[in-house]
């Protein structure tokens, strides 16, 4: 038995010599993989992976001094020792393939260093790319060129026409419309006979003086034969000669009277109103009546402001115009009368305007817009209406400019103003010739604001 003991203890003895044996040719293994490495990597670390090693090497003395101490705790250790030498396969595994990582990469860096100056020009081009990139976009806009313009400011009114003369005809007697020649728009000339009355009394009265006109001459002619053989006095003769003249001048006063039965025209025109019709009895003349007016002139009456007034007083253009379908009648008009004084309640003059052969169609009481040219100016910078805009108590407008890396954007200015034609309007001062402004599209822009120019 105690043979058997002993044969126990010299086989586990032996087994645990293996085991540490085993264990130094690793290590050793360990020291020599290393300590390639790090010539290949460094150059020669071999003293610090040396004293790495001795430092091991004196760990693996300890161990096998307490394995010789205690047989069950050699076993326990031989247990560990086998899960450390697979720790150290799996150990020698990671770092052989770091190693060859690190070789791939060095290997690479190496290719870099060649290559230099590709990765040179690859991040010069990425610098220009930078600095040479399109422009930002703005807000999109319309654009025009400022030019040269002629402005001509006008005062534009309106009004209606009035025949240049007009006559109201009505009987002055007592009488009976016989017959009406005329109606309303016709055409006549001065003297034609547009309506003839009826007047039994006036009848009678032009008769009877004309039978005392003949009782007159008869008596006369007596007078004159008895003068003529002395048997009157020439006092007596000369009374017979002026009664009969008396007699001859009150049958013509009749005879005018009944030619007044026939209504004439005293101008040429047009009949405007009738408020005759036969058979009428006139008893009071001033309900009955025939309208004449001449519409071969036309007249307008205006209440102007001073400023216009004179301008029309200085001769100044002036037209008057009408539309017809698609078409646009115009006749130029002139100064009839501009009154000498102000009228104090509307501040205007009262003026009127004429028109010489009108167009045709045109009739009096017809709706006519007038315009009078107040001033004109040729060759001055002028913007067209919808490049301004109204800010508070001001007009602004913005002018487009380009710079390098920038793009376009716009200037906001405020310009000084002159006349005004209704489409264009003269700058005075914050404009040149040939500056390009937004005529559309600048509700949202401010001042410095990046824009795209639309075509």
């Amino acid at each position: 038995m105690k043979k058997f003991f002993q044969f126990f203890f010299l086989f586990f003895l032996g087994f645990a010599s293996a085991v540490i044996l085993n264990e130094f040719v690793r290590i050793s293994d360990i020291k020599e993989d290393v300590i390639s490495k790090s010539q290949s990597l460094f150059g020669g670390p071999e003293r610090d992976v040396a004293e790495d090693l001795t430092e091991v090497d004196s760990a693996s003395e300890e161990v096998a001094d307490e394995l010789g101490g205690d047989a069950e705790e050699t076993a326990d250790s031989s247990g560990e020792a086998e899960e450390g030498e697979e720790l150290a396969e799996s150990d020698e595994e990671m770092e052989g393939e770091e190693s060859e990582e690190e070789g791939e990469e060095l290997a690479d860096d190496g290719e870099d260093e060649d290559g230099g100056e590709e990765l040179a020009e690859y991040e010069g081009d990425e610098e220009l790319g930078e600095e040479g990139e399109a422009p930002k976009k703005g807000m999109p806009v319309h654009s025009a060129v400022v030019g040269l313009r002629d402005i001509q400011k006008h005062f534009t009114t309106y009004g209606n026409l009035k025949p240049w003369k007009k006559v109201v005809l009505r009987p002055n007697r007592e009488m009976t419309v016989k017959k009406v020649m005329v109606k309303v728009g016709d055409v006549i000339n001065v003297g034609e006979v547009l309506v003839e009355f009826e007047s039994e009394l006036q009848n009678e009265k032009k008769k009877l003086a004309e039978i005392e006109l003949k009782i007159k001459n008869a008596e006369f002619n007596l007078t004159k034969k008895l003068a003529m053989n002395n048997f009157i006095s020439k006092n007596e003769m000369m009374t017979k000669s002026l009664n009969r003249e008396a007699q001859a001048l009150r049958f013509k006063i009749e005879q005018i009277q009944s030619n007044k039965q026939f209504m004439k025209a005293p101008i040429s025109g047009i009949i405007s109103s009738i408020n005759l019709n036969p058979g009428d009895y006139i008893n009071d003349p001033s309900k009955f009546s025939i309208k004449i007016v001449d519409q071969r002139k036309f007249k307008v009456d205006l209440f102007l402001p001073p400023e216009i007034a004179e301008a029309l007083q200085n001769k100044v253009p002036v037209e008057i115009f009408r539309t017809k379908g698609k078409k646009k009648e115009i006749k130029k008009a002139h100064v009839i009368s501009v009154a000498p004084t102000l009228d104090l309640k509307s501040g205007t003059i009262q003026t009127a305007l004429g028109v010489s052969q009108p167009p045709s169609s045109w009739r009096s009481g017809m709706y006519v817009k007038i315009k009078i040219t107040v001033s004109s100016l040729s060759g001055v910078v002028a913007v067209q209406n919808s490049a301004l805009v109204q800010e508070k108590d001001k007009m602004v407008l913005f002018k487009i400019s380009n710079k390098a890396g920038k793009g376009d954007f716009v200037t906001k200015i405020v310009p000084k103003l002159g006349d005004s034609d209704g489409a264009y309007t003269e700058v005075k001062s914050g404009l040149e010739f040939f500056d390009k402004i937004v005529i559309k599209g600048q509700g949202s822009l401010k001042d410095q604001s990046l824009v795209t120019v639309l075509k």
